[in-house]
């Protein structure tokens, strides 16, 4: 079964696709992926090559899964106000859908591990209540932790990223399949330049707080072929008290970047953070 709705204001709505567990059991607790900057929930969904990602795996594990495509982005509608699109509509939207979806583990990855961290700093209590388990893969560093940054980008126009700029940053990676960079590279959508302001600008937005994620079984999940350093998530893992891994290091997966889900032996790194979820309660 598949389901798709919105949640959230006009015209600041998320588009949310819901599926069910492949085979066997459901589980009570589901999984709801938050994408990063300039992605939609197609890079949990998809493969480059058209296969199915970390959805597949996850729902035949037994999980129903939640994808989301962030307000103003991909299947959401894009408000004009699109260039001035705070990071506080994704958070909101984020936290509306957990009131339905009931007990949930959040996966946010790059820009989307920063929107996890305000859904947990913010949320009332009653619907933080609902975050089993947070998982972020190759997160973005939180303001608490952001001491300087690229200059400001001004807030006129949509951040389209260039060929060779998304090829650097996303896809060279050892595991990268580079032969289908062309259908990965035309999945990517604009960003707004004030999200990227968000998590890029010390002091833009308050503090998170080291102790947001009390209570909350929380992995930060690194890769060595990343162009963020492993020192940012050190430093996130230790301030926030979260568990910190780096796939080739500790788990013996090496040869990942930032697009790890999407990258070859994807597979691979999924199972793994089932067997952390297990190892958690996460039932």
């Amino acid at each position: 079964m598949e389901q798709a709705f919105y949640v959230g204001p006009v015209p600041y709505q998320m588009y949310v696709v819901c599926r069910d567990p492949l085979a066997g059991a459901s589980r009570a607790t589901a999984l709801l992926f938050i994408h990063g900057a300039n992605h939609t929930g197609l890079c949990w969904e998809h493969l480059p090559d058209g296969r199915p990602g970390w959805v597949g795996s996850f729902r035949q594990a037994g999980y129903t899964v939640y994808t989301v495509d962030l307000p103003g982005h991909g299947r959401s509608p894009l408000p004009e106000d699109f260039p001035t699109l705070r990071l506080d509509r994704a958070v909101t939207a984020v936290q509306e859908l957990l009131t339905r979806v009931g007990p949930a583990v959040l996966v946010g990855h790059s820009m989307g591990g920063h929107v996890l961290d305000r859904v947990v700093a913010t949320a009332a209590p009653e619907v933080r209540a609902q975050v089993a388990a947070a998982v972020l893969v190759a997160p973005v560093s939180p303001p608490d932790l952001v001491r300087g940054g690229p200059p400001p980008i001004l807030e006129q126009e949509a951040v389209r990223l260039e060929r060779e700029r998304a090829r650097a940053l996303f896809a060279s990676s050892d595991r990268f399949p580079r032969a289908h960079f062309e259908n990965y590279f035309s999945s990517l959508v604009p960003e707004s330049p004030a999200s990227y302001n968000d998590f890029q600008q010390p002091g833009r937005v308050p503090p998170v707080g080291a102790g947001a994620y009390a209570g909350i079984p929380a992995l930060v999940v690194g890769a060595e072929q990343d162009f963020i350093p492993e020192e940012n998530w050190r430093r996130r893992a230790e301030y926030f008290g979260m568990e910190f891994v780096m796939l080739g290091r500790d788990w013996d997966l090496p040869g990942y970047g930032h697009m790890l889900m999407l990258e070859d032996s994807e597979g691979a790194v999924a199972r793994r953070l089932q067997h952390w979820l297990a190892d958690h309660g996460i039932a």
